[in-house]
């Protein structure tokens, strides 16, 4: 497998999930050999990230905010279009600031925090960092109110 191209890397990735089965496929898949741990690090997995209530439920347990932050780090930074966390109990203000940081300035077009029970809507003005940010879903989000969105406006 280490002489693989990472092509075929990429697309038995593909086809286990991508980026949307991490703990699941990813990390176990990283640990078989050196070419499956540099075929992981294909930037074209990592544009769509969903780390939501539904895509984490056939996990053995969520992912803790800094391992979801650590994640961005290491594979998202410069990279994610698409970040969806809707529904995820683990995702509070504190993460939505700390990962506001780390990607402001990249690519990141869609944003998920719908029914995310711990942000609130005092946080949204750490999205201004996202000048690409196309798509902006915050649907049953604590504490919205009008003012919240007219800072990002």
């Amino acid at each position: 497998m280490e002489v693989w191209p990472d092509s075929i890397h990429s697309n038995v990735l593909k086809y286990l999930g991508s980026s949307q089965r991490i703990q699941g496929y990813i990390w176990p898949y990283c640990a078989i050999c050196r070419g499956c741990e540099s075929g992981v690090s294909q930037k074209a997995l990592w544009r769509v990230i969903d780390l939501s209530e539904g895509a984490l439920s056939e996990l053995a347990r969520e992912l803790a905010a800094d391992e979801i932050l650590s994640l961005l780090q290491r594979r998202g930074r410069g990279v994610v279009e698409t970040l969806i966390l809707r529904g995820n109990s683990v995702v509070d203000d504190y993460l939505v600031l700390s990962f506001s940081t780390l990607l402001s300035g990249g690519p990141l077009r869609c944003l998920d925090l719908s029914n995310c029970p711990r942000v609130t809507g005092e946080v949204l003005q750490s999205l201004v960092a996202f000048p690409t940010l196309e798509e902006l879903s915050l649907e049953c989000l604590a504490g919205l109110e009008d003012a919240h969105l007219a800072e990002l406006c």
